[in-house]
Parts: C-alpha cells; sequence; structure tokens
C-alpha cells in the first residue's frame, strides 16, 4: 500500500491514479492521520458492482447478457459488420478494443 500526504497526492494525481490502476491501493494521510483511501474498482465489495448492473438493468439502462459471446458469434458479426460499411468502422474498433482487453 502507498502512502501520500493530501499535497502530494495533488501535485501527482496522475502517478498515483496510475498505481491504482496497476492494482495498489494509496492511503491519503492529513497532518500523519489516514483520511481516505483510493482504491481500484476491481477491489470493491464483491456485489457491489452486481447491485450496480441490477439497478442499471432496473432502470433500463442496459440488459444483461443472455449467453456468453463466443469466437463463433464475434466471427458472424464481423462478417456481417464488412457488409454494412457506413458503420464498419466504429464497430471494428470497438471489437479490436476488446479484443486487446
Amino acid at each position: 500500500m502507498r502512502k501520500a500526504n493530501i499535497a502530494e497526492l495533488k501535485n501527482q494525481l496522475s502517478e498515483f491514479l496510475v498505481l491504482v490502476k496497476k492494482g495498489e491501493t494509496v492511503r491519503v494521510y492529513e497532518r500523519s492521520t489516514p483520511v481516505a483511501e483510493l482504491v481500484p474498482i476491481k477491489n470493491l465489495y464483491p456485489d457491489e458492482e452486481n447491485t450496480w448492473l441490477l439497478d442499471l438493468e432496473k432502470r433500463g439502462i442496459l440488459k444483461k447478457a443472455e449467453k456468453k459471446i463466443t469466437q463463433d458469434t464475434i466471427t458472424k458479426f464481423e462478417k456481417n459488420l464488412k457488409k454494412q460499411k457506413k458503420y464498419a468502422g466504429v464497430l471494428e474498433q470497438l471489437l479490436n478494443d476488446r479484443r486487446e482487453d
């Protein structure tokens, strides 16, 4: 766990956020007293993400997938994508981004 006082955090926020994105926790101190922690989203309570997704689904913002996406599904989608050249650039970029993760 990294430690940072408030002034240090303000001056180097980007660097500390890089650490958090890599999985580290940063504890923030004010005059030697811990006041906060920056934690990666992955490390939140396990049910919190599920609760958040259920809330979004109830509000009609998203719909959970009914089944997992297979490589066959992606291949079929890519074939159809090539037929629809008007929007192909955006969707191809999305697929490329997903492959990189």
